[in-house]
């Protein structure tokens, strides 16, 4: 078979000696060497180069690994927008094509707003696919964000046609349509993407999206797309922000951000515990619906990145499971940023083709992240990383002598925080944090345990933030700190409820950050029940003869006002102003009672109310049992609609005349209960009289004679 040679670039900073004894492990003979670029030129056997090549790579020290005679890995594809696509060169990609051809095929189902097919870059590297709105295409793209991934992942490469794919050869696509035209997507639409993606044996899965909320839906379904072999990958985001988003945390999947051509991580990129791996995301040319292109930038480009590497792998070596194609993505990186910000770091293809190791990895996802195996295996613990709890986790409101510890643990991710921080925020209407005297309200304790506390200050004016400065504190360490140590300690908020003491972390050099949850929480439970109060608003209601007004709300409550359960029934008498006979019942028209009651399991209860009198009566509220609690409210009594006519003046009794000057003499229009109530529209009242004479009638004394008057 004869032998080859190999150009092996080391790392510089290594010794003469620590250059020939990595030669000596991994085999070879050393023909020459050009020191200025830390190169070897190493004759291997024929049969055993790529073997003895991809134990070079495995190894940090070594930079990359050529065949020096036939320098396939000079050639480059004929695409034109191939210059601008620094991006591919990044991460060892010119390295492989044209000397590695896939034995196998893979498929990269890509979730999003479709693919348009007709795309010339995308001819024959489309499969059939799904849509999960009735009546679409997936073969069509309304958005264009997902031709844009296609084009990343599998663009025909050397057609002298735009641009190179990451996976050039042996890798098609299945369109699966989960984001609309606005390029949104509901939880139920892409839980469905991923099972039939799943059950159509894609080999990785592409989800360019995230969002802050956790679906356990979703992660059921991810869990089952990596149950039947699936290698997962997500997009972090583009805000800039450490904050958690899913899927990209989710376990299961690689959670990836942006890195930008120094291989630090682009200012829009989203980062922390649900970033697995980093991959490059800033202007990266692709295509673009209608056969033309575009240059894009974020995690979406920089996720499709990596599902090219990861489904071109899989095509390269069918037997890797997708655990083992991810622990290669993870221990192949290359060192990028913090682990804070890439994970494992910046995915670099030509190792990950190399590499022909069982490692395996399956991403943890949010709370912890990881796990690490790249150049991040040894890493300082992250912002945001750790632990607060708090005992006791209630108080009662506005009671004192309130004393609580807190605790802190250090993250398990590996490393240390030494020379960092932790803040806690005291939320207002608790007593105000001091560290100035123990006796006073509000002391905050010095800090002890494992962890090394420094210093510990206090800012706001409510909040108020209290910071403690971390010096020697490692994975799982730990401190405790009481706030109400002192001689009064701390008094609760008058007001009922959950109040959250929002903890952050920094390591040394780093960023306060929220610490995932479960945050430490306070909550404030009602003191005892001691008034009556109406919390519905005053009624205004038509005469009714039946109790159907309400409901009217009577609520049993604390000093402070919080709605409060009595420690046993209490039984409340119901009585009204109104010169009728008021009628209260517990239903609409239901039975007549005189009292209600709340029973201990309860805070209030809900009554109705009937008045066939017009008017503002008072009704009170007048309880006994638990507590003694008198309330009352106004309400409005209307008057029904106008049915009779009422003389509402006495009979009267005069000397004869025969001008109409006796009266006046009154008649008003009533509803059925006797209430004045104004007509619909004018009354027409005739006027008449039994006498044998001829009488008047007239609107005033001694007026003109009239038949009939009105009421408007």
């Amino acid at each position: 078979m004869g032998t080859v040679s190999l150009l092996v670039k080391l790392v510089s900073g290594l010794t003469t000696a620590q250059e020939q004894a990595l030669l000596t492990a991994y085999g070879g003979t050393e023909r020459t060497s050009i020191s200025a670029l830390h190169l070897y030129v190493v004759d291997v056997p024929a049969a055993q180069a790529t073997a003895i090549g991809a134990r070079y790579l495995a190894d940090r020290r070594v930079k990359s690994v050529e065949l020096d005679h036939v320098r396939k890995t000079a050639a480059s594809p004929s695409d034109p927008l191939y210059s601008s696509q620094w991006n591919l060169p990044q991460i060892g990609w010119d390295h492989v094509y044209g000397s590695v051809t896939p034995t196998g095929t893979a498929t990269i189902a890509i979730l999003d707003t479709g693919v348009d097919a007709s795309h010339p870059d995308l001819a024959g590297r489309v499969l059939p696919g799904y849509s999960a709105f009735a009546g679409s295409d997936p073969l069509t793209d309304p958005n264009g964000h997902g031709t844009e991934m296609a084009g990343i992942t599998v663009a025909v490469t050397d057609n002298q046609t735009g641009v190179a794919g990451v996976a050039y050869s042996g890798v098609s696509i299945i369109p699966v349509q989960v984001l609309d035209s606005a390029g949104v997507g509901q939880d139920s639409d892409i839980v469905n993407g991923v099972i039939w993606a799943a059950d159509n044996r894609a080999s990785v899965i592409l989800m360019p999206f995230s969002n802050s909320g956790f679906s356990q839906n979703l992660q059921d379904a991810i869990s089952y797309a990596w149950s039947k072999g699936a290698v997962l990958v997500a997009a972090t985001g583009n805000d800039g922000s450490p904050n958690a988003t899913y899927p990209a945390g989710d376990a299961d999947v690689v959670g990836v951000s942006a890195t930008d051509p120094t291989d630090a991580l682009w200012s829009g990129s989203n980062y922390g515990v649900d970033t697995f791996i980093a991959a490059p995301g800033v202007n990266i040319p692709t295509t673009n619906p209608g056969g033309t292109y575009t240059t894009i930038s974020g995690t979406s480009a920089s996720s499709a990145m990596v599902a090219g590497v990861a489904a071109f792998e899989r095509a390269v070596d069918p037997a890797a499971s997708n655990a083992v194609i991810v622990g290669r993505l993870a221990h192949d990186a290359d060192p990028a940023g913090t682990a804070g910000q890439t994970g494992n770091g910046r995915v670099n293809m030509q190792r990950v083709v190399a590499d022909t190791s069982s490692i395996s990895a399956t991403p943890v996802g949010v709370p912890g992240g990881g796990p690490l195996l790249g150049p991040y295996t040894v890493a300082a613990l992250h912002d945001g990383d750790g632990s607060m709890t708090v005992t006791p986790t209630t108080a009662v409101a506005g009671s004192t002598g309130n004393s609580f510890t807190f605790t802190f643990t250090a993250g398990a991710g590996g490393g240390n925080m030494n020379g960092g921080a932790v803040a806690m925020t005291v939320p207002i209407g608790w007593t105000t944090p001091q560290t100035t005297n123990s006796a006073n309200p509000g002391f905050i304790s010095t800090a002890t345990g494992t962890c090394d506390v420094v210093s510990t200050a206090i800012t706001g004016t409510g909040p108020w933030t209290v910071t403690f400065t971390v010096g020697n504190c490692s994975t799982s360490k730990l401190f405790t700190f009481t706030y109400g140590g002192g001689g009064t300690k701390v008094t609760a908020p008058t007001t009922a409820g959950a109040y959250q003491f929002t903890t952050q972390t920094k390591v040394s050099g780093g960023t306060l950050t929220n610490i995932q949850p479960p945050q430490p929480t306070i909550t404030v439970n009602p003191a005892a029940a001691s008034k009556l109060v109406f919390t519905t608003s005053a009624l205004s209601f038509t005469a009714t003869l039946s109790p159907t007004a309400g409901p009217i709300t009577v609520q049993s409550q604390d000093s402070f006002g919080n709605p409060s359960n009595p420690s046993s029934t209490e039984t409340v008498a119901l009585t009204s102003s109104s010169p009728d006979s008021p009628k209260f019942s517990l239903t609409s028209g239901g039975s007549a009672l005189t009292s209600v009651s709340i029973p201990s399991s309860a805070n209030s209860v809900s009554f109705f109310y009937g008045d066939t009198k017009a008017g503002t009566p008072t009704i009170t509220a007048a309880g006994s049992g638990a507590f003694s609690s008198t309330v009352t409210q106004t309400e409005t009594v209307n008057a029904a609609a106008a049915s009779k006519l009422v003389f509402t003046t006495s009979a009267l009794s005069f000397t004869a005349t025969s001008s109409p000057t006796a009266g006046p003499i009154t008649v008003q229009s009533q509803d059925s209960f006797g209430n004045p109530s104004n007509p619909s529209s004018t009354e027409m009242v005739a006027l008449t009289s039994s006498s044998p004479d001829s009488p008047r009638f007239s609107l005033t004394s001694g007026g003109s004679t009239l038949t009939s008057v009105s009421i408007p």
